[in-house]
């Protein structure tokens, strides 16, 4: 669900997604999840959002949510073909948290194209993906089900806008010096190692303690989980 805000209708739509206290539980339990399992990458995140609402105090944000954007996809049947999402951030992540009522087993698997990987995601699950890097799809669900979801993101020109002193990147190519746009194309060359510094190893996780109450569970195949399942 993409939403024209100029629309009066989508603007009042908006506004009651925004003071659902539901989607914002929800907003905040991605971000908790998105923290537990990408710490840095998830202060990068938080950075930039508030810098941007800081700039421009009458945003609508949810406070304690790291994204700075939702899409609600409302099905019935939600499937995407491949592709990516080279809007959001390349290194970044976005989270899909999955609704519906369908099984898991025989279909909505969520295919990592690049990787040749399918992943079973039952609904009331969360999973995150760098979507502008991986070609992503998923699986057709059987024509009695239902199967919608809500996606977190941020989009990658709102980091290079707070990268820019809050500047478009036009602007900045136009008032900026040789010198400093020189800088700046050197800077952005190392952006992709930048990126990759943000991403956490297991055994880093491991040593920040949350992930070794879970292990033992989830090598047995036990019900318990780390943060990703919904409460």
């Amino acid at each position: 669900m993409n939403l024209n805000l100029p629309s009066s209708k989508n603007f009042d739509l908006t506004e009651k997604v925004m003071s659902d206290p539901g989607f914002e539980r929800l907003a905040r339990q991605v971000s908790g999840a998105f923290a537990y399992w990408a710490p840095r990458l998830h202060v990068h995140y938080t950075e930039a959002k508030e810098a941007i609402c800081e700039w421009d105090p009458e945003l609508k944000h949810w406070l304690g949510c790291a994204f700075a954007a939702f899409v609600c996809n409302l099905g019935p049947q939600t499937v995407c073909i491949e592709h990516q999402d080279p809007a959001n951030l390349a290194y970044g992540w976005c989270c899909v948290t999955l609704l519906g009522n369908f099984d898991p087993t025989r279909g909505g698997h969520v295919i990592l194209w690049n990787i040749g990987v399918a992943v079973e995601c039952p609904a009331l699950h969360h999973f995150f993906l760098p979507s502008a890097s991986i070609v992503h799809s998923n699986v057709a669900i059987h024509p009695n089900e239902t199967r919608l979801s809500v996606t977190h993101y941020t989009a990658g020109a709102l980091f290079k806008f707070v990268k820019r002193g809050m500047m478009l990147e036009k602007d900045f190519k136009r008032t900026a010096s040789k010198k400093d746009l020189k800088a700046s194309a050197e800077k952005d060359k190392g952006c992709w190692k930048f990126g990759l510094s943000l991403f956490s190893t297991m055994e880093e996780l491991m040593s920040l303690g949350g992930l070794q109450k879970w292990l033992p569970a989830l090598a047995v195949g036990g019900e318990a989980s780390p943060p990703a399942l919904l409460r």
